[in-house]
């Protein structure tokens, strides 16, 4: 007995695979088969052979079907990533760069007070609070070049990283002695860490923080798990 409509294709779960498929009935008793099952209903010897046959064949097409499902998804994540990071880092250039070209006008001008092309005690006043200025700027320019860097490797982390059950092997599935960005980046992944714990300190805080949904995601579950444990 079922509670599908008749005479119209539905999508179920079958009573015999148990998988969900396209069934149509012809009464409310019938039991829910699929196609694929019908040619092995029955309680005969030769009937039960080829039911076993036929749902290892298709079991194993499922898994195929979500293995192959599962690698599109991380070719696509892996693809996010990466361009993420590439937008980054041309963010930290572009920053190098108005660094360099800022430092160059201000080292211009004071080899100009320097070699007397220039007068005036306000000038020197102004220099010498620039040179203060300039000293707090590079501290907080290398904390944001710093954070940047950080930022992307945490994003690199989801990807490649030490995996938490296979410890000789990298996230994405590779032998950490095979995957190049593993080796890559595996002398900084506990400073990493280190930046990931304070930044989800500050999530949980309410407070500004640069960790990924993922990241922040990943976390929470691990932080609920030990927790419980």
């Amino acid at each position: 007995m079922h509670n599908y409509p008749s005479s119209s294709r539905v999508t179920g779960v079958c009573d015999c695979c148990k998988l969900l498929n396209d069934l149509v009935f012809r009464s409310a008793p019938e039991v829910a088969i699929c196609r694929g099952c019908q040619r092995h209903i029955g309680d005969s010897a030769d009937a039960c052979q080829l039911r076993d046959s036929d749902h290892a064949a298709l079991y194993l097409s499922e898994i195929q079907l979500l293995q192959k499902q599962l690698t599109n998804e991380r070719t696509m994540q892996r693809g996010d990533y990466e361009r993420e990071l590439a937008s980054l880092q041309s963010q930290l250039g572009s920053r190098v760069e108005e660094l360099a070209y800022n430092a160059q006008i201000i080292s211009g001008l004071r080899e100009a007070l320097r070699d007397g092309e220039l007068r005036g005690g306000g000038l020197a006043e102004w220099l010498a609070d620039e040179e203060l200025a300039d000293a707090q700027a590079e501290r907080d320019s290398a904390r944001r070049a710093t954070g940047l860097v950080l930022e992307a490797l945490s994003r690199l982390t989801a990807i490649h990283g030490t995996h938490s059950t296979r410890p000789h092997y990298c996230i994405c599935g590779d032998h950490v002695d095979q995957c190049l960005a593993y080796r890559a980046i595996e002398s900084e992944l506990k400073v990493v860490a280190k930046w990931e714990r304070e930044q989800f300190a500050r999530y949980r805080d309410g407070l500004d923080h640069r960790l990924s949904p993922h990241k922040i995601q990943s976390m929470t579950a691990s932080t609920a798990l030990r927790r419980n444990a």
